[in-house]
Formats: C-alpha cells, sequence, structure tokens
C-alpha cells in the first residue's frame, strides 16, 4: 500500500453479522485529457473488484462541473479486507498504473456506517 498514503477517518455501526462494514471514498482527479481512460480501466478492472473477497459493492460518481474528477466509493466486509485488496491491485501493476494517470494523489477516507 505504498502509492496510496492518506489519512483516514472513522466511525462505527456493525453490519447484520456483527462485523463492521466499511465504506471507503476514493477521490481522485484525472490529468487533463485523461478522464476518458481512466474511467475505461476502471470499467475493464471493477469487474475483479466487485467479486474480491470481502467487497459488497462499488460505483464510481463523476463531479457534474469537472468531469475528470471522481470518486469511487466501495463496501467492504472492513478495512482489512480492502487493504488485502489494494495490495493485490499493487502487487498486479493495475494500482501504479491507475495514478500515473491522476493529476496528484487521490484522497482515501474510510467511515464506518452509524445508523444515525
Amino acid at each position: 500500500m505504498h502509492i496510496l498514503t492518506n489519512a483516514t477517518i472513522r466511525c462505527g455501526k456493525k453490519d447484520q453479522k456483527g462485523g463492521l462494514m466499511t465504506s471507503v471514498f476514493l477521490e481522485f482527479a484525472a490529468k487533463p485529457g485523461c478522464g476518458g481512460v481512466l474511467m475505461e480501466t476502471l470499467r475493464d478492472v471493477l469487474p475483479d473488484t466487485r467479486s474480491y473477497d470481502g467487497n459488497q459493492s462499488v460505483d464510481v460518481y463523476q463531479k457534474v462541473d469537472d468531469p475528470e474528477t471522481c470518486i469511487i466509493h466501495s463496501q467492504w466486509d472492513s478495512q482489512g479486507h480492502w487493504e488485502k485488496y489494494i495490495a493485490w491491485r499493487e502487487e498486479t501493476g493495475v494500482l501504479a498504473s491507475f495514478v500515473e494517470e491522476l493529476e496528484g494523489p487521490p484522497t482515501i477516507r474510510f467511515f464506518n456506517k452509524i445508523g444515525a
């Protein structure tokens, strides 16, 4: 997980199985002109993410007034599942090629649903 180093924010609620389900928000801006390439990359790689152990869902949101800025929202059985997934993406080189197309480091935040 050397490529992605950011602060985390946490809150907490247990899922139906009694464990903490973690929502991960990864926000990034593509380099100018690279947004389309990144979207194609995500379309290619996210099916594997959705079937990865511990993943509950993953969706990509594009900023309305700046289509090169996006948020990937994913839900995991735990932060540990996400960390294992990111280590796998780093080992396979997918993460490095993704980060190369970014304007700067992504922002990563971890949240647990509190049920308020």
